[in-house]
């Protein structure tokens, strides 16, 4: 047994420890005209060819009106490194409220940092009572292809943990890359993990993106169907804005969003 190999045993351990049908465009559009750009950010990439055992989920179920809207916790508004701002949580706050207001749950990729951030523990308390799905999106947010392979399970491990800890609960075995920037398919694999893609996203991290392109992004033809995978961020105030008209548009149309577990 290598090196590698003893570290994924031995987080194993610790691990278990803590134990198609087509649907009309509603054209309905709310008024945005008080939104904001966001600051710019980096854009998606592309999907990894490195091949491995990783399974990637870039589909869900087309046999069901289920919409899988996702939401990531990352890095704040701010970028790497920064913690999350007091707007950053009103926003997160917004966004769980409008959710259970219109009786749905989501899927919320969030890190290690930000669920042992005791800042964030009422937004945690309020994802476990609304019965929103805890999903795991690294510890710090850092680019896998820069960490060393023993580095980026960790990165996996800590989070699960800490999701654990809170919420009695693990995230496995749902996993999103930060930046989408795949690398060592074969360690999330091991960890019990399948990836996560983005097939239809709103662009909430470009300059320019207001609530009304979120809107428009979410609710189009492309994007309002069964069988996507749509990602936003649940910290930005474009999306908090946009949400409720999103839901609206989605319901009118026979469609409703819920966690990944029940769509894939």
């Amino acid at each position: 047994m290598n090196r590698f190999e003893r570290f994924v045993a031995k987080t194993a351990v610790a691990a278990a420890l803590v134990g198609g049908g087509s649907y009309a465009v509603n054209n309905d559009t709310p008024d945005f005209s008080q939104s904001r750009p966001v600051a710019a950010g980096s854009p998606s990439p592309e999907p990894s060819s490195d091949s491995g055992p990783l399974e990637t989920v870039n589909h869900t179920r087309q046999d069901t009106n289920i919409i899988p809207l996702s939401f990531d916790i990352g890095q704040g508004r701010y970028g790497h490194g920064a913690s999350f701002s007091p707007e950053d949580r009103a926003n997160i706050d917004s966004v769980l409220e409008t959710l259970h207001r219109h009786n749905t749950t989501a899927t919320f990729f969030i890190t290690g940092q930000f669920m042992e951030d005791p800042a964030n523990k009422p937004l945690i308390q309020k994802m476990i009572d609304y019965g929103d799905e805890f999903a795991n999106h690294s510890y710090d947010h850092q680019d896998s292809k820069k960490l060393t392979k023993e580095q980026f399970a960790d990165e996996i491990t800590k989070t699960e943990t800490a999701i654990y800890k809170a919420t009695g609960k693990t995230p496995r075995p749902w996993y999103r890359y930060p930046f989408l920037s795949t690398a060592y398919p074969d360690t999330v694999a091991q960890l019990g993990y399948k990836s996560v893609w983005v097939t239809c996203s709103d662009g909430d991290w470009k300059e320019g993106t207001t609530a009304q392109t979120v809107f428009d992004a979410l609710t189009s033809e492309k994007c309002a169907k069964p069988g996507t995978t749509q990602g936003v961020h649940a910290y930005t105030p474009e999306v908090a804005q946009a949400l409720d008209g999103v839901l609206t548009n989605f319901e009118k149309r026979g469609l409703r969003v819920a966690t990944l577990s029940e769509a894939v």
